[in-house]
């Protein structure tokens, strides 16, 4: 048996001139305005010296007459605004998927999806280290992942997690303290199950309605803990990512593989990787609730 993120999971089981902006407009209306007062003592010859209020007079219509004359042709800019590109589409299952349920009071075991789509599945567990720029990879690349969370990460930064959410990913139990569920008493697992699903649901108004186990450590007892608490999965995975190191049980990446990996520092660099790997090998990156309905 190995532990979660290390290996296979335990189962106990050219720019164009800028154009002038209206900053440049006064340096015109002053150039107008004398224009205008020489013009007026041109075309004034028989009224006298030009004079203070004469120039005043000549000032304030000229200033006038500019005035309106930007009102009328003049805009100014508008407001810079940072509009991200639609993401790409997500794919979704080529046929209709049966929902999932708890069978003789278990949440199912479910460790890859029995697929002929050219599809894999991303999921990330704990939450310990929210990155922005892994934030705006997975909204500029439109990757689908299943988050699989703890308590202390989600008290910690929720607007991280609400921001996934927001994307169209789910936020699932991982138990409230990441604790190795089978060493503890039927009483101490529902608490940790379900205390977790209310945090979910508490906190966004929501939860995935899946789990996974920490560790991948579990058994029957704590499946029908799972089931007990509205789960209707126990999600393990046939790889795991890290560093930027993609780990399969059976190589080659290939249809229906679930993914496991971290919130951890490396995970943008993991994340381009597995895509860079799925690419290659035809395969897309697809939404593991849509393949595991309710």
């Amino acid at each position: 048996m190995v532990d979660e993120g290390s290996g296979a999971p335990e189962r106990t089981p050219d720019a164009p001139e800028p154009r002038p902006t209206w900053r440049a407009w006064p340096l015109i209306a002053v150039f107008v305005v004398l224009v205008g007062v020489g013009a007026f003592a041109l075309a004034n010859p028989d009224d006298g010296p030009v004079t203070a209020e004469t120039a005043s007079a000549a000032t304030d219509t000229t200033l006038a007459a500019v005035t309106e004359s930007m009102l009328e042709t003049t805009t100014l800019p508008p407001e810079t605004t940072t509009t991200a590109a639609p993401a790409p589409m997500v794919p979704g299952p080529s046929a209709t998927v049966a929902p999932i349920a708890a069978v003789d009071g278990a949440a199912p075991e479910v460790f890859g999806i029995d697929t002929t789509d050219p599809v894999i599945f991303v999921t990330i567990d704990d939450g310990t280290v929210a990155d922005p720029a892994v934030l705006e990879y997975l909204r500029t690349t439109g990757m689908p992942i299943t988050m699989f969370l703890n308590e202390g990460p989600v008290r910690t930064h929720p607007e991280f997690f609400e921001a996934l959410r927001q994307m169209g990913n789910t936020v699932n139990s991982h138990t409230l303290g990441h604790k190795s569920l089978p060493a503890l008493s039927p009483e101490q697992q529902r608490a940790e199950i379900c205390g977790m699903v209310d945090l979910l649901n508490e906190t966004y108004g929501t939860s995935g309605g899946l789990f996974r186990a920490p560790f991948g450590r579990y058994n029957l007892g704590v499946r029908q803990q799972a089931a007990s608490c509205g789960l209707r999965a126990t999600v393990q995975w046939t790889g795991t990512l890290a560093d930027g190191v993609v780990t399969l049980q059976e190589p080659p990446l290939k249809p229906g593989d679930v993914i496991v990996t971290h919130f951890t520092p490396d995970l943008l660099v993991s994340l381009q990787e597995l895509k860079r790997q799925a690419d290659a090998a035809g395969l897309r990156i697809a939404r593991l609730d849509d393949y595991l309905p309710a």
